[in-house]
């Protein structure tokens, strides 16, 4: 628990003392990565826009069943968990299998950043595997970035794919990040969004 206002930690009785809680809405965005030896997009879900320019991995479940699906509108190919698939494509009629395959079989494949900050970044923008990961929302298919969560930073860390911590004390994107530098991460996030939505992604 942290306060980028006063950049201190936070804790739990300043927590519990404080009356001043508000509910707020999360965005949530699916995000298709290329598959850089392949013609087909990796589909992730997150509800922390503001985590993707810090995106390192994707994380899949070595056990799941996952598919590649052709969009009948566009002859795109995406790949998800089979068991999700119906979140994505409400017919049938929508799309045609291409290729059922266990997660372990994704394990390796590189893809393309969908930001150039930390391009150049050993062992980064690959598929990786860990058991957290399940069928029950999303795509069954996780973005990574290990600055910003436990089992993102073990999963890397196992891996080896280094840290990028790219957000300051006052929770403000650093100059790695030029496309942002200097926005709080959270006023970031619609505009994270549409740059995405520009480049297709």
């Amino acid at each position: 628990m942290y306060c980028p206002r006063c950049a201190t930690p936070l804790s739990k009785s300043e927590i519990a003392m404080d009356n001043s809680y508000k509910n707020v809405k999360d965005q949530s965005i699916t995000i298709k990565f290329k598959l850089k030896d392949e013609n087909a997009f990796a589909l992730a879900w997150t509800t922390t826009p503001w985590t993707l320019p810090s995106n390192l991995a994707l994380t899949i479940n070595p056990n799941l069943i996952y598919l590649y699906v052709k969009d009948k509108s566009d002859r795109t190919i995406y790949i998800l968990a089979k068991d999700l698939v119906g979140k994505y494509f409400r017919d049938k009629n929508e799309y045609e299998v291409v290729k059922q395959i266990k997660g372990k079989e994704l394990v390796g494949k590189k893809y393309e950043p969908l930001f150039p900050y930390f391009e150049d970044l050993k062992n980064a923008f690959r598929i990786i595997s860990a058991n957290f990961v399940t069928a029950e929302d999303g795509t069954g298919i996780v973005h990574t970035a290990p600055a910003f969560g436990e089992d993102d930073y073990n999963i890397c860390k196992k891996n080896n794919i280094g840290l990028v911590q790219p957000v300051d004390d006052q929770g403000k994107f650093t100059e790695d990040v030029v496309d942002f530098n200097g926005q709080y991460v959270f006023d970031a996030n619609e505009k994270i969004i549409e740059y995405l939505k520009k480049e297709g992604k």
